[in-house]
């Protein structure tokens, strides 16, 4: 099925498994899950934040002090943060081997909604001095203890999220009266934090999400909310088409939970959709009659498994089932005509890039296609020796693939001008004299065109059926080094022959900074 939307409909994902979390009395929501461990607020009979390990059943209170209040929890690698909110600030938790600590501790901070991913903890932070009714969002480098604000205006910056290694975040930026949202993306490098915009005015965007290849969200469009995803770098967007009403999109290693509204059930709800972006198949999970199911959070591990906890009438329940075999799993297929693998251009030529990738009719559809410059525009000419030229290519499922092709640029070598003669004619010349060397490179390309050590000759045997031509041109000078005219157009190079080499025949050989070697053939009398 080509990329860009899945069919109208859900397909069957085969047994699905449905496993109770937290049914005890209170109020259970916003769970959240990485690998065997499961994050989520009880409110009975204050709000606290709970962890259930999968694996042994262990389901866990995380302390807290008389008057905190714990909400809105994220959990990767076996850690989970966290906001707490107390008479004195709000501040970030993290939950993680050795026990509970605040991140980045600040007199009267207001912090919330943090995100985790790998060594950085991210949130929406108040405290930065900005208008009322906006907000910044900050991430901190656990490793380091640094902190780094990715933003700065009036507006609404919040819903941030984090993939799993820590090196992508994205949020939504808004208007103070949390209008004209669109989502935003930052990338880390080794230089820092690099932010850009992914959505532009055509939609209200909501609740994004991100796994470091995509990132998901949900935006009304014409009165009408759907689930759409793009690549964190920036590409084609795709949307969900299906039915109804679809949104609060996660993601997972390219699987897409959300929640979708089921206008023609007998009791209109909301139920659960997963959505491979690899195979573009969306799978319901859940049909439940009695209540609406929320999510905030999906697992997918490198087996296909997918895990999913939800909030359904107060309690925590996991539903789960492994991806069918459907899924992209080969690279886009790169096509590079030009540069050809070892081709030859000449200095300065004007040579057009032309390459493609192609992800085949039962691929997920190509998400970049990045050439060192575009299909259609100049290569690198612009110097001699040997280059290369790089195309990457990666597909909607995360499947990546390079083609690299060498090339090398040469002088535009005219030949050797007259007296000289180059083979198969053997120039004749009198042993001792001041040979000449002329030769034309299209232009001025400066005095350090020889190769060190060129020119240089030797002696090899005489062809007594070659052509013979005389050196009529000899040079008495004792200058032997480089020189250009721009007059003629031309290089010239005394060689400065032996008189012992009377009765030999010798090749010189003239050799190039851009590797090529051009020779001569001479009889000496």
């Amino acid at each position: 099925m080509p990329a860009g939307a899945a069919a109208a409909g859900l397909a069957d994902p085969g047994p699905v498994e449905t496993r109770a979390i937290d049914t005890s009395p209170g109020v259970q929501t916003d769970p959240h899950i990485d690998g065997d461990l499961v994050s989520y607020a009880n409110e009975d009979p204050s709000t606290e934040i709970r962890e259930f390990d999968l694996a042994t059943g262990a389901n866990t209170a995380l302390a807290q002090a008389p008057g905190d209040f714990d909400f809105l929890s994220d959990t990767n690698a076996g850690r989970t943060t966290w906001t707490r909110v107390n008479p004195n600030r709000s501040a970030i938790m993290l939950n993680r081997p050795g026990g509970a600590v605040e991140v980045d501790p600040q007199t009267g901070s207001r912090r919330r909604g943090s995100a985790l991913g790998g060594e950085t903890v991210a949130w929406q932070d108040f405290g930065f001095g900005t208008p009322a009714g906006s907000s910044e969002v900050a991430a901190h480098d656990l490793a380091s203890g640094t902190v780094t604000r990715l933003t700065d205006d009036a507006l609404l910056d919040k819903n941030v999220a984090v993939s799993p290694d820590g090196k992508t975040l994205t949020w939504i930026k808004c208007q103070v009266t949390a209008t004209d949202c669109d989502v935003w993306a930052a990338r880390r490098s080794a230089s820092g934090w690099s932010a850009s915009r992914l959505t532009g005015a055509e939609g209200e965007e909501a609740f994004p999400d991100t796994d470091g290849t995509s990132v998901v969200y949900q935006s009304t469009r014409g009165g009408e909310s759907d689930v759409y995803a793009q690549p964190v770098a920036g590409g084609a967007e795709r949307r969900l088409d299906l039915p109804g009403t679809q949104g609060n999109a996660n993601i997972s290693r390219g699987v897409v939970s959300l929640e979708t509204f089921e206008e023609a059930a007998a009791t209109p709800n909301w139920d659960l959709v997963a959505w491979d972006l690899a195979s573009d198949k969306a799978y319901r999970l859940t049909d439940t009659a009695s209540g609406d199911d929320t999510l905030n959070d999906i697992s997918v591990d490198a087996d296909g498994l997918v895990r999913v906890p939800y909030s359904v009438n107060d309690n925590i329940e996991l539903v789960s089932f492994t991806l069918p075999n459907t899924r992209d799993t080969r690279a886009p297929a790169i096509s590079l005509t030009t540069p050809a693998e070892g081709a030859t251009f000449t200095l300065g030529q004007s040579v057009a890039a032309d390459y493609r990738c192609d992800d085949g009719e039962d691929g997920s559809g190509i998400s970049s296609c990045t050439g060192d410059v575009p299909s259609g525009r100049p290569i690198d000419t612009s110097s001699v020796g040997p280059k290369s030229f790089t195309v990457t290519t990666e597909d909607n499922a995360g499947n990546r693939d390079s083609v690299t092709h060498g090339y090398s640029v040469e002088y535009a070598f005219g030949g050797f001008k007259s007296p000289l003669n180059a083979p198969p004619v053997v120039n004749l010349a009198k042993a001792g004299s001041a040979v000449p060397v002329k030769f034309s490179l299209a232009g001025d390309q400066g005095l350090g065109v020889l190769a060190d050590g060129y020119p240089r000759s030797q002696q090899v045997p005489c062809d007594s059926s070659a052509p013979v031509d005389g050196i009529e041109e000899t040079q008495t000078t004792g200058q032997t080094g480089l020189t250009y005219s721009a007059d003629a157009d031309q290089y010239s190079y005394i060689w400065k022959t032996a008189r012992d080499w009377g009765g030999t025949c010798r090749q010189l050989a003239l050799k190039l900074d851009d590797g090529t070697v051009h020779r001569a053939s001479f009889r000496f009398r």
